[in-house]
Order: C-alpha cells, then structure tokens, then sequence
C-alpha cells in the first residue's frame, strides 16, 4: 500500500513539475511601469511621475532597442525631452531606430532645451490641460508667466493650446505665431495651427498647413493616421451640409481610435446619392473591423459595394474578410478589382500581392511589390513582403519595414524567423519578445517560439507552443467566420 503511494506522488511531482517547467512570457516591465507611472501623470502628480519616469528610462535593457524607441516616443510626447534623450541614447540599431527618431526629431523640434524644473512644471501645465479639464486656469498661469514664455516656444505652445482648449481662438492664434515664429520647424505647432485656421473656417489655409506637415514628416503608418485625423478635422469643420460634417467627424474619430463614438456620430445613409451612401457604409464597416464585429463589417461592406462597384474601400474591405478566412480566391478577386480603381494608394496592389503569395505566386507578387516600392518608398507592408520574398534583403527589408511601423507584429515574427535559422537564438528571443508584447494572442508567435525551443532540443516547451498555436490558429479562423 505505502509502495503504490509513493508511485502516486511520484507520478504527481513529475506531471507537476512538467506544469512549472513550461516557460511562459512576460510582458516588459519598463513598458507596464510606464503605463503605470502615466497615471500618475494624468492625475496631476507629474513630480512623482518624472522620478518614476527618470528610473524606467536607467533601468530599460541597453540591448532590446523597441523598448527604448517606444520610451522616447511617449516620453516627448508628454513633453519629457531630457527623458526622451536620455531613451534614445540607450538605441544601438540605425537600421529599425532611424525613422521613428528622425520623426521625433521634426514633431517635437525644440529649439532650446529645457531646464529640469522648468519641464516638470510645463509638463504639470500639458497634465492640466490635456487630462483634467484645468485649460481655463493653466492659460491664466502661462500667460502671466512673461519669463517662462520669453525662455521657450514650447511654453508659448502650451499657453495656446490651453487658450485653444478653453474656446478662445484669438488668444491661441496670438500664443502659437509667437510659438512658430520662435520655432517653425517643430510639427506638433502646425497640428494645432491647422484646427485653429479650420475652427476659424479658413479652409484653403487649414489645407496648406496640413500640406507642409505632409512634407516634414516621413509618413509611417502612425503619422499617416495622424494626418488623416487633422485632414478629416478640418473637413468637419468647413462643410456646410450636415450629414458631410458628420461623416467627416466620424472618420476624425476613427483615426483617433474612438470607434464606438466613430459610430454613434455616424450620419444615416438616408440621403438619395448612391455613392454617398455607399462611403458611409464601408466607413462603418471599417469601425467593426477594428471593433472585431467581423459580421456586421461584413453586411455593411457589402452594402457599401452595392451601391457603388466602385468603391475601393468596399472591395478591400471585402477582401480583408474574404483574405482573414483563407479565401484567398474570392479576396483576389475583389482587389484586383479595387487595383483599376484606387488612384494615389497602393492599399489594393500590396493586398492582391500578398494573395498571390498565399497562392504560390510569388512572380506575380513581386512585381506588384517592385512597383509600389518604387513608387511609394514608406510602404512598410511592401518591404515586409519583399523580404519574405528575396532570401538575399530579408533582414534590411524587415528592418525598413519596422523602422516605418514598429508595431508589425508580422515583421518581428519574421525577424524571429531569419535569426532562429540562423541560429542566434538570444536575437530571435528578443524579437519574439516584442511581438508577444505587442499582440500576446497571435498564434503565429506561438509557432516560431515553438520552433525556436524545437532548436534548442527543449521538446517540452517546443510542444506546449506548437499545441498553444494550433488551439489560437483554430479559434482565429472560427471568429473570422463569424
């Protein structure tokens, strides 16, 4: 009897001690403490954040460059520039940090820099302004602070944006020229130059300043969004009709993220020209998509399209659903269709070459690739599905690919891929690790960190990753079905 106890426990520590040995990820620390410290900003309590701030930035690992792009970037967005510096001096790779930081350098440009206590206190002032509702009296406190404001364009920024928060538009046009006349290279004083010239209804003006920020900054996916939003603010605000003005501030909220309230402006498509229609639709169908209402984006794409065959954005909508199902004909089929139609973009031809791919045609794919390539040079999907392509240019391919979009969770998997088979399995580690960070649902990451451990000769792991990434692959395709 003690014999078969003894066999019992031991059969329990050893299914046991296979649970603790599986490894899982983790989420950064840096990144989750910066969200936690952000709070704390948000809240007014900017001094405790700065330290909090100052520490994450000493302690980021000096080896995983993504990190410390991230952190410069939200560290100048709050206006934290010695931060911000103190980040990106940590980045070692010119190939994936190129980019992001010359765009950091042209949006946010100062032209002196800031004393430590001066920042805390102009970063108190943005908290205030930004996040509790305090524009009223942070524009009375700037604006009676003449030496701050004589010391910095970024504080004669501020002073305009809370005159600008509190509806007094003469009061922030006075504070940003003095701003701009300081510092016209800096990006983030033409973003609000630009409302103010649209709230005032000077629409050809707003379109200018929008223009030259297109000129300035190098067009990644996120600024491209950033843009769009400014381009869509001042069309709400300089149309006349009312279902124009709402379709326009519902397309604002879409690519600020708000889909919810993207939705709940909506105009009703009730209006007796067809194509008008069908824009209003295929705009709600790109709220469901971001919402994972695959159904709901599917019926309204297809209305879109059949009140206008010839709406792009309904075709590639209709080829996304058709594409995320692995009806890789039926998708094909609806972007070569979207390719006669689109103008400027190259949305369609990028999609139709992927689809080819799918389909082992990757001749095909690669002359649609060569073409928008050497026609739209900051097309991060082209230099992702290039590198796929030629074995030669994978890795500059895939670090172009993330220096315009860091977030291409794809590119990190991929550059997973290429070190894993090259067998340097602390790199591979490292961009499996930004990829988990960034999306820790792909099934794909679970494959390559699968593959990685197969390599490793860790059977255990290799296997918990590989079932992990059949059981997500199944359900990815079962939602998409929806």
């Amino acid at each position: 009897m003690i014999r078969k106890l003894l066999i019992l426990f031991f059969i329990c520590f050893i299914n046991i001690s296979t649970v603790f040995a599986i490894t899982t990820p983790q989420k950064y620390q840096s990144l989750e403490d910066f969200n936690k410290s952000m709070e704390k900003f948000k809240s007014s309590n900017v001094s405790i954040a700065y330290t909090e701030f100052e520490k994450i930035v000493e302690e980021s690992p000096s080896d995983n460059d993504y990190i410390n792009i991230v952190l410069s970037g939200k560290l100048s967005d709050i206006g934290f520039y010695n931060l911000a510096n103190k980040a990106r001096l940590k980045i070692k790779d010119k190939d994936l940090s190129q980019v992001p930081l010359q765009n950091i350098d042209i949006i946010f440009y100062q032209n002196k820099k800031l004393d430590i206590d001066d920042e805390i206190y102009l970063g108190e002032c943005f908290s205030d302004i930004t996040y509790n509702n305090l524009s009223k009296e942070t524009a009375a406190d700037l604006t009676a602070n003449t030496d701050l404001l004589e010391k910095y364009d970024y504080a004669l920024y501020l002073a305009a944006l809370a005159w600008y928060k509190n509806n007094n538009l003469a009061m922030a046009d006075k504070y940003l020229t003095e701003a701009l006349v300081k510092n016209p290279k800096n990006v983030m004083y033409k973003y609000l130059q630009a409302k103010i010239l649209a709230d005032k209804g000077f629409r050809d003006k707003a379109f200018k300043t929008a223009e030259s920020i297109k000129k300035d900054v190098i067009l990644t996916d996120y600024y491209e969004k950033k843009y769009k939003e400014v381009e869509e603010y001042i069309l709400y605000k300089t149309s006349k009709e009312d279902y124009i003005k709402n379709y326009h501030l519902a397309y604002y909220y879409y690519y600020r993220g708000d889909y919810l309230r993207s939705l709940k402006v909506m105009p009703q498509a009730n209006i007796k020209n067809k194509k008008e229609n069908s824009k209003i639709y295929a705009l709600i169908s790109r709220n469901y998509v971001a919402l994972k209402e695959y159904e709901k984006a599917f019926q309204n794409a297809q209305k879109a399209h059949t009140l206008n065959k010839k709406n792009t954005d309904a075709l590639i909508l209709l080829g996304d659903l058709e594409f995320q199902t692995k009806n890789y004909k039926s998708a094909l089929k609806y972007y070569k269709t979207a390719m006669k139609y689109e103008k400027s973009s190259y949305n369609a031809s990028i999609r139709t070459a992927k689809t080819y791919l799918e389909l082992d045609k990757k001749a095909k794919a690669q002359s649609l690739l060569q073409n928008t390539l050497k026609n739209s040079q900051n097309n991060y999907e082209a230099y992702y599905l290039e590198a796929v392509i030629d074995k030669n240019n994978t890795l500059e391919y895939l670090k172009k690919a993330l220096s315009l979009n860091s977030e291409f969770v794809d590119a990190w998997l991929e550059l997973a891929k290429y070190e894993i088979e090259k067998t340097d399995y602390k790199k591979a580690q490292m961009y499996l690790n930004n990829a988990y960070n960034l999306d820790e649902t792909d099934y794909k990451y679970y494959y390559y960190q699968g593959l990685l451990y197969k390599n490793k000769k860790d059977i255990e792991n290799a296997n918990y990753n590989f079932q992990k990434s059949k059981t997500l692959s199944s359900k990815y395709i079962a939602i998409k079905k929806d």
